[in-house]
């Protein structure tokens, strides 16, 4: 009789011929081994289904579903219904996970039972340069909890699936699942559902997943989507905080969204090609800062970064197209990370 697995990691893919097998050579070589690994080829074109199939050739542990492709939220629900460990964790393909991690994250949730477990996490660029975001070792119980999710938000932890282990029984009993009809943001929706109903949440120091970013480009595929979603979010994160969140927690969240409202700005600055393109941009803006999300957030006496005052400023003053062009100009003269 086969043994049941502690650990269900669940890696959606998609065009990732270039770095899968780093991941998955990450993950079969955890000091810790009661895991399984379930591989969602999500319709890839390359040859990323082949290599995850050699794989599951050579170790039992692995199991690997070919869908459609519909996105990453959808190859992760699909990956959670057939899951079989107690814990669910989520890898993205192109990534890696420090050697020990799953053995340090079964040793936090052992140790201390809780709901879920937050670890840190090493950045890597594309330049190569790494950035370590590190946490300080705690117990959250309760209104804690809240407070600890704005420490992790503020530090671009708090919304990703892939620095945690969650417990599959509250995954199911609460029916918490990715929104298949988003592109974007279906991962911050599903852990501010999953955070709702944690009641322990245990956040360990060590930086154990490595996350690459692959690309310096800011595309502007997504604009208008991403500003429906950073608008969505905002709503859902003010419900999640409840009628009596404490004001300095209001205060960090609309700074928090005051960074992500500029970089839809920015973002849409970056794509301007001729001046009907220029006007529409325009327009774009006006639309956001005229939404009620961002006048509340514009109210926040908070230390902003320079370019979040100047956004501020020009906002108020309604000089959208101005603006656009500081934004336009700024992006073509330093090709800038901007706030991320």
């Amino acid at each position: 009789m086969s043994v049941r697995p502690l650990i269900s990691i669940i890696m959606p893919i998609y065009n990732a011929e270039k770095y899968v097998c780093e991941t998955i050579n990450s993950i079969l070589n955890q000091s810790f081994n009661n895991f399984e690994v379930i591989l969602v080829n999500d319709g890839s074109v390359d040859r990323s289904g082949q290599i995850c199939d050699e794989y599951s050739k050579k170790d039992t542990r692995i199991r690997v579903f070919h869908i459609e492709n519909n996105g990453p939220g959808n190859a992760r629900n699909y990956g959670i219904s057939l899951a079989k460990g107690e814990y669910i964790q989520f890898v993205d393909s192109d990534d890696e996970l420090a050697r020990d991690m799953l053995e340090q994250l079964i040793n936090c949730i052992t140790n201390e039972p809780s709901d879920i477990v937050v670890c840190g996490v090493k950045k890597m660029n594309f330049l190569k340069q790494e950035t370590i975001h590190s946490l300080s070792t705690r117990v959250s119980l309760d209104r804690d909890i809240k407070k600890d999710f704005i420490k992790l938000l503020k530090m671009g932890l708090a919304f990703a699936p892939w620095n945690k282990l969650y417990k599959k029984e509250i995954i199911d009993k609460y029916k918490i699942k990715f929104n298949n009809e988003l592109r974007l943001g279906e991962d911050a929706l599903f852990n501010i559902d999953y955070f709702s109903k944690a009641n322990k949440v245990y956040i360990f120091e060590k930086p154990l997943y490595i996350y690459f970013q692959r690309t310096s480009s800011l595309t502007n595929k997504y604009n208008n989507e991403k500003e429906r979603i950073q608008i969505l979010l905002y709503n859902k994160l003010m419900e999640f905080f409840g009628k009596e969140i404490d004001a300095n927690i209001i205060k960090e969240v609309n700074a928090y969204y005051l960074m992500e409202f500029s970089y839809v700005i920015y973002q849409n600055s970056i794509g301007i090609k001729n001046i009907e393109d220029f006007t529409q941009k325009v327009k774009d803006t006006k639309r956001l800062i005229n939404s009620p999300e961002f006048k509340a957030v514009k109210k926040n006496n908070y230390p902003y970064s320079l370019i979040q005052r100047v956004v501020l400023v020009l906002c108020k003053l309604k000089c959208e197209p101005v603006l656009l062009l500081i934004l336009y100009f700024h992006n073509k003269l330093t090709r800038p990370l901007f706030m991320k």
